[in-house]
């Protein structure tokens, strides 16, 4: 028992839960995805949509299904980070297979050529076979020698679904949170091991600090991406599905129900919940939890586990340093859920009344499934309520919502 180190929870000390050095091609024998998951804005970006359509059918249909010795030796052989980038490539590409047409128009099937390598794949990164937040922001983002500058613009998109440009800013933003998160992670373990209240309280205020700045970096949506394009061109591609049959696998009988990517896959939110004691009672938020990577989930279940600063804060006096710097630290969580539900507002609520598009079912939902601002408002209130002092825990599904989606 106790905490593990940041390399086992697969964290980086410099970029947090983003991969420090993301794979940028695959082997050889592989290289027709990485092909194909360049190719997607040019094909997508014709003006003939229907010879799109149809391009892009037809250069899915060459691809050569995998033998299942390949899947193996991809399975077991091939780096995490090698893995990551065949499931990002695969998740890309099946995002812009499904959606590129709108939802009427969408398959229900996935061809054995995509749908082999993704389901194994994903088996072995023990991710969900669905774009999501664990491969398109975390294993998505190249660092120009790997130091963070702090502007999303320097950062380097590896691969996207879909043909606009606007995916740029909403992945690398979405990044640019993890990125300055990263600071914050060894306070996550030390406060999880904390026992002084004098300990505890730094501990509080830096995260405090960390979370303000967090909270400023939703600026850069406002700076870098219009509400509009991502309402109309971004938002579409990251749906899940009520029921995809993967073609050429065990599971072919059976249609799988998969949540689109959604802010509610990041760990981020998560784990200062689950520091604080704080509870959700969402079922939405508890399924996210399960398209995080294991090692992430791990994270969250040892820090609920672990961590006993709701009894140091609920045994501290009133007037002590240690209960004023849990109150900063749950304002300032306060504070970034708020500044979220505006977000979400301006990027997905207005544009829903006078942009159109071909995915009626997004008006008001979000791309994971759930009621958007009534579900977020709760999410904020319950972060707002003293942790129980009776049973500090949490059940690993605190909120996530830390970017659009």
């Amino acid at each position: 028992s106790g905490m593990r180190t940041l390399a086992e929870y697969q964290i980086s000390s410099k970029t947090g839960f983003v991969l420090e050095q993301p794979c940028c091609q695959l082997p050889p024998a592989w290289q027709a995805y990485d092909r194909l998951a360049s190719a997607i804005v040019p094909i997508l970006s014709q003006p003939d949509t229907d010879k799109a359509s149809a391009d892009l059918h037809l250069a899915v249909a060459d691809l050569v299904v995998p033998s299942d010795h390949a899947l193996m030796e991809m399975a077991t052989a091939w780096s995490l980070e090698t893995r990551c980038r065949l499931h990002l490539c695969l998740t890309c590409i099946t995002a812009s297979y499904l959606w590129h047409r709108g939802e009427s128009r969408a398959p229900n099937r996935l061809p054995a050529q995509l749908a082999r390598p993704l389901l194994r794949v994903a088996e072995s990164l023990g991710l969900k076979p669905t774009i999501g937040h664990a491969t398109l922001a975390l294993a998505n983002c190249a660092l120009p020698d790997s130091a963070w500058s702090g502007r999303p613009e320097h950062l380097r998109l590896l691969c996207q679904p879909g043909p606009s440009s606007a995916f740029r800013a909403f992945v690398l933003v979405t990044c640019a949170f993890e990125l300055d998160f990263a600071r914050a992670t060894p306070l996550l373990l030390r406060g999880a091991e904390a026992r002084r209240p004098d300990e505890a309280a730094d501990l509080l205020d830096r995260l405090a600090d960390c979370l303000a700045g967090l909270t400023a970096r939703f600026d850069d949506f406002g700076r870098l991406l219009d509400p509009d394009e991502f309402y109309r061109d971004v938002r579409p591609y990251l749906s899940g599905h009520e029921g995809l049959v993967f073609e050429g696998c065990s599971c072919e009988a059976t249609r799988l129900r998969l949540s689109g990517g959604s802010a509610a896959q990041s760990t981020i939110l998560q784990s200062i919940d689950a520091l604080l004691g704080i509870r959700h009672e969402s079922a939405f938020l508890a399924e996210m939890v399960d398209y995080m990577h294991p090692a992430h989930r791990q994270l969250l279940k040892d820090l609920a586990t672990e961590t006993r600063l709701p009894q140091l804060v609920a045994a501290s006096a009133p007037e002590s340093r240690l209960r004023a710097a849990h109150g900063r630290a749950v304002a300032a969580l306060a504070d970034f859920r708020k500044r979220h539900i505006g977000l979400v507002s301006r990027y997905i609520v207005a544009p829903a009344g006078r942009v159109r598009t071909e995915f009626a079912s997004l008006a008001e939902r979000g791309t994971g499934g759930q009621p958007l601002i009534q579900f977020l408002k709760e999410v904020r209130d319950e972060g707002a309520l003293p942790p129980p002092l009776s049973d500090p825990g949490v059940d690993g599904s605190g909120d996530g919502v830390c970017m659009l989606k």
